[in-house]
């Protein structure tokens, strides 16, 4: 249900922030940010290994309640232009 999704995505928000706190998520958002359109997200984490990554989503709220899927790709930064943000 509805109520169901809201819950696990408001728990999946507080879940994220804990770890941009805890410097684990580096950023995140969506990839298509239309009004009434939830797109995809995409959120960077740091983690130590693809094992450890793994056990941080897999603790994910939403992913827990079966409410959302999420997909964990491998990602190494290579160009960084500080300078950018915000632009």
């Amino acid at each position: 249900s509805d109520t169901i999704v809201a819950n696990a995505f408001k728990k999946h928000l507080k879940f994220t922030d804990s770890l941009g706190f805890r410097n684990i998520v580096i950023m995140g958002g969506n990839s298509n940010p239309a009004p009434g359109n939830s797109g995809n997200r995409v959120i960077i984490i740091k983690a130590a290994d693809m094992d450890k990554a793994k056990a941080i989503v897999a603790k994910d709220p939403a992913i827990l309640f079966g409410t959302h899927k999420g997909e964990l790709l491998p990602f190494t930064l290579q160009s960084w232009y500080p300078g950018n943000l915000g632009r």
